[in-house]
C-alpha cells in the first residue's frame, strides 16, 4: 500500500516518475515494525503539463512491454 500511496502523492504533486520498478523502491530501515518505502531515481521523471501529454518513450528496457520496445 505504500507504494500506492507514495505514487498517489507524486501525482498530486502533477510528476510522472516514468520508471517505477524494484531498483528504484528503497527500504529505510530492516526493522519489519517501522518499514518505510522510498521511491528513488527521479532521472525520468517529469512535470504534467495540462497542454500535452508525456508521450516520450522511456524506462527500462526489461521492464518495458514488448510492444513498446
Amino acid at each position: 500500500m505504500q507504494i500506492i500511496d507514495a505514487i498517489e502523492y507524486c501525482h498530486s504533486l502533477e510528476i510522472l516518475h516514468r520508471d517505477i520498478k524494484p531498483e528504484n523502491l528503497l527500504l529505510e530501515t530492516k526493522d519489519t515494525s517501522m518499514m518505510s518505502l522510498k521511491i528513488a531515481d527521479f532521472g525520468l521523471a517529469r512535470v504534467l503539463d495540462t497542454d500535452s501529454l508525456a508521450s516520450t518513450t522511456c524506462g527500462t528496457p526489461g521492464y518495458v512491454a514488448p510492444e513498446v520496445l
